[in-house]
């Protein structure tokens, strides 16, 4: 009996231009990620926050590794948050276990983001 399996079509990796496309697409997040630190936040927040996220959620679609997309996920939440983000301020924000209501308070983040040589 002869082997089927080569003959199954891949409709993304069937397309030479859009296996390419999706190729550099995937090089290019990861190098920008990679010198983010150097980057403006509005790029970080507005661009590459949801870049790197639907990257790691194709990763979780297409290659069922979820822990390794998830871990991702979170540093490249922390990556995202300025520097001098108090990570303990938004527990008062997100609701507890057995709350009816969610507190609706904000968090103290500061408006404009401090060099990094300026933090203590």
């Amino acid at each position: 009996m002869a082997n089927r399996s080569n003959k199954i079509p891949y409709p993304l990796t069937a397309q030479r231009l859009l296996s390419a496309l999706l190729t550099f697409a995937v090089m290019a997040t990861e190098f920008t990620i990679a010198i983010s630190p150097v980057l403006p936040r509005w790029f970080r927040t507005r661009v590459l926050y949801p870049c790197g996220a639907a990257l790691h959620f194709g990763i979780i679609l297409f290659m069922g590794v979820s822990s390794f997309s998830m871990v991702m996920f979170a540093a490249l939440t922390l990556l995202v948050l300025p520097v001098d983000t108090d990570l303990r301020a938004l527990r008062r924000v997100l609701p507890r276990r057995g709350d009816a209501h969610p507190v609706t308070t904000q968090p103290n983040i500061p408006t404009q983001e401090k060099a990094i040589s300026r933090v203590p």
